[in-house]
């Protein structure tokens, strides 16, 4: 007969330290490297929140999956070792996660790993807003100095360990120095932080100077509340001093990210898919009055796509239609010229993409094919005449 022996409770413990050392050196790697390359290439391709909710909460298992079968791996190895490498092993990871838990702690000696622009802002009505990183006692000093009114921390005593006691020195840290302390806690990828969001637009709303917002490395819960307050711009700063916004005719010469903007005919327009900021600059806040959404719902992007965008257009009272448009389709994009020709003025068409990219813009071509076939009778015609 084989025995099978059972795991003692001091090789648990040890296989537990073991892990609990690695898996925050390892976290810490995992959210200054994957993590952040994966948000930024999914954000610049414009794919939905929660497509990157939903990702970084796969990379998150993946990595503590991993950390643990590494740790058990390593516990192995070591188990056979002399007693000197038995014990120098888990004191260098010791010392790596004490490292990590001091840079959390000082989130500022990590900027240079995480690489942050700590200068972009948003103004909205009376209030500006500043983006970045925790704030030391220097920091808050130098924000007074510069006429910052207060700081708006998106820090969560959740959080565990180190939040918690970065909320508590800062808060005392801002009254000393007279900057009023905003506490709007927000869990990342896990919450939808609706009650944090609202604390930010009434701040918008009728806050007055300027304002500091962080989280801790001044990234993912920083960009949640600059996104929302992008959405909100044309709302928030439709109060005194709110500037009439430029149409498509003055842009007519800014490519977007997918391809380049094209009058079809007079104020009817051809749009690549835009990103959200070319949305909420160039067709949110009054540009256009009617919108038809002609994405190919057979590619699982520009169907997310076109979920999003109905959603935008219906929150800032856009008017719009969806009309699929795969690939070719000349009856399907007829319809979609026919919609544009009668619908409120001016009138934007949205494909996936329009020239320079070849290799998708058969939606685009199609429809200009359309556009330009009817437009040739009545030069014909003035011709003759």
């Amino acid at each position: 007969m084989v025995r099978l022996s059972r795991p003692s409770v001091q090789g648990t413990a040890w296989f537990c330290y073991v892990w609990l050392m690695l898996g925050f050196l390892t976290g810490t790697l995992v959210l200054l490297g994957p993590v952040r390359w994966l948000t930024d290439i999914l954000r610049s391709r414009g794919y939905a929140e929660t497509t990157e909710n939903i990702a970084v909460d796969c990379v998150i298992l993946l990595y503590v999956a991993t950390s643990a079968l590494l740790a058990r791996w390593l516990v192995r190895r070591t188990s056979r070792c002399s007693t000197r490498i038995r014990i120098a092993v888990p004191s260098v990871l010791t010392m790596a996660a004490a490292i990590c838990l001091w840079g959390w702690l000082n989130p500022a000696h990590l900027l240079g790993a995480a690489a942050i622009d700590d200068r972009d802002s948003i103004s909205a009505n009376g209030a500006q807003f500043v983006f970045g990183a925790y704030p030391e006692r220097e920091r808050l000093e130098q924000l007074k100095r510069e006429g910052f009114v207060g700081v708006v921390s998106l820090q969560h005593p959740a959080v565990l360990p180190f939040e918690p006691i970065g909320i508590r020195d800062e808060k005392q840290a801002a009254q000393e120095v007279g900057l009023e302390f905003i506490h709007a806690p927000m869990l990342p990828w896990i919450s939808t932080n609706e009650e944090s969001l609202e604390i930010v637009r009434r701040l918008a709303a009728s806050g007055h100077g300027k304002y500091y917002i962080h989280c801790g490395l001044g990234r993912d819960r920083t960009n949640v509340v600059k996104r929302m307050l992008e959405r909100e711009g044309a709302r928030v700063a439709s109060g005194a001093g709110y500037m009439v916004p430029r149409t498509l005719e003055v842009t007519q010469d800014t490519a977007f990210e997918r391809g380049n903007l094209r009058e079809l005919e007079k104020d009817v327009w051809l749009l690549p898919y835009p990103n959200e900021s070319e949305f909420f600059t160039k067709l949110l806040a009054g540009q256009v009055g009617h919108v038809t959404l002609a994405l190919d719902p057979d590619d699982p992007t520009q169907r997310v796509w076109s979920e999003d965008a109905a959603g935008l257009l219906t929150k800032y009272a856009v008017p719009f239609d969806v009309l699929p448009l795969r690939g070719g389709d000349t009856s399907a994009a007829r319809a979609v010229a026919d919609m544009a020709r009668r619908s409120a003025k001016p009138s934007a068409i949205i494909v996936g993409y329009t020239d320079p990219f070849p290799s998708f813009t058969a939606p685009a071509h199609t429809i200009t094919t359309l556009f330009e076939a009817n437009r040739m009778p009545s030069t014909t015609s003035a011709s003759a005449n």
